[in-house]
């Protein structure tokens, strides 16, 4: 065979050679990077993760939550103090006067209301906004206290007998007071003092658990 001929099949194939090289060193960068490339994608998703779970870590401790509400505040008591005035009219028969008189019976009422948080009456529910604590309305507890303030009269008469008229008055009051108790437990002011107690116990409690980074908005239902 002819020696040019030769060389050039050996050239040829001395090119190829050295093209692989080169192409195949070039590959091999470029799976080298994207290995690279992928390892810190799948690294910065686990960091990710890892984040993103320590931000929904509250989630873990919502049942010991329930536990804890039901043992620290099975006798939370929230008091409200209302000042009423009660009046009626005297009759001018009782005291054989010459026209009826009004009287007029101020007095202060402490009510106390308490939450139903037996384990089996209240929920706490990881919602998409936060979490929520699903329970009854604040109870009437027991009876309220009276404290009679101060009486006046539409006009003076000195044959009234004012002490027997407001104990008989007073005698009234507490069938009274407990209906306004009962109206009293739904209002505006009363729930939010509920709701600040029983929200800020489980924030708390929440917050000082392991893992746990940050603990979202709480928000109570009644039902």
């Amino acid at each position: 065979m002819d020696s040019a001929y030769i060389f050039a099949i050996v050239a040829c194939l001395l090119g190829a050679g050295g093209m692989y090289v080169v192409v195949e060193f070039r590959l091999h960068g470029e799976r080298q990077q994207g290995m690279s490339k992928l390892l810190k994608a799948q690294v910065d998703t686990a960091a990710a993760k890892k984040e993103t779970l320590a931000f929904t870590k509250y989630t873990e401790y919502l049942p010991a939550g329930k536990v804890m509400l039901t043992d620290k505040l099975k006798l939370l008591l929230v008091k409200v103090v209302r000042e009423h005035a009660y009046t009626e009219t005297i009759p001018r028969e009782q005291f054989k006067l010459k026209a009826n008189v009004l009287i007029v019976v101020r007095y202060a009422v402490e009510y106390s209301f308490n939450l139903d948080l037996k384990p089996e009456q209240f929920e706490l529910r990881a919602t998409p906004a936060g979490i929520d604590i699903q329970l009854r309305k604040p109870l009437l507890l027991g009876f309220p206290a009276i404290k009679l303030l101060s009486h006046e009269l539409g006009m003076e008469e000195s044959q009234i007998d004012q002490k027997s008229v407001v104990n008989e008055i007073q005698v009234k009051l507490p069938a009274l007071v407990r209906k306004f108790g009962t109206a009293i437990a739904s209002e505006e002011a009363t729930l939010a003092l509920c709701e600040k107690k029983l929200v800020d116990c489980l924030r708390e409690f929440l917050a000082a658990q392991q893992g746990v980074k940050q603990v979202p908005a709480i928000t109570v239902t009644y039902r």
